[in-house]
């Protein structure tokens, strides 16, 4: 699954799903990870990503303990472990930033909203600015040579 550019290899997605109405903090949809696969649920980017929050719910009626990693290429740079509850979404900040993948262990968890930027990229604005002093300063720097 490809979403904003990122790859999301591993997950399950619902819509609109009554059995997983009860995790769902906003919108319809949510997303469920299960650890079944190898390997497991994960985000990847080319661009670095701030991984802020994200909306958990336990995929069941019990406590279950997840696990979210960040990674810049090879190199763990932050782990978090948390435990949810199958009552309703807990909001979880992780405040991940510059990782290029997120890997997530646990069994069946659900996520929703998850809350993320990219890390690095300047706005357009930026590189305007940037571009226009650039053309001045070689424009001077042609005169005055």
């Amino acid at each position: 699954m490809v979403y904003d550019t990122a790859m999301w290899p591993n997950w399950i997605g619902w819509a609109d799903t009554p059995q997983y109405r009860y995790a769902v903090k906003s919108g319809t949809k949510v997303v469920q990870g299960v650890s079944g696969y190898y390997p497991g649920p994960s985000i990847t980017s080319a661009v670095p990503i701030n991984l802020h929050s994200g909306w958990f719910t336990s995929g069941s009626a019990e406590d279950m303990s997840l696990t979210v990693n960040g990674y810049l290429g090879n190199a763990l740079l932050c782990t978090r472990t948390v435990v949810l509850n199958g009552s309703g979404p807990q909001l979880i900040n992780l405040d991940f930033c510059g990782v290029d993948s997120i890997g997530f262990v646990g069994n069946g968890f659900i996520m929703d909203d998850l809350s993320y930027d990219f890390a690095g990229v300047p706005e357009p604005s930026s590189l305007l600015a940037l571009a226009g002093s650039l053309g001045c300063l070689t424009l001077f720097l042609r005169r005055h040579s």
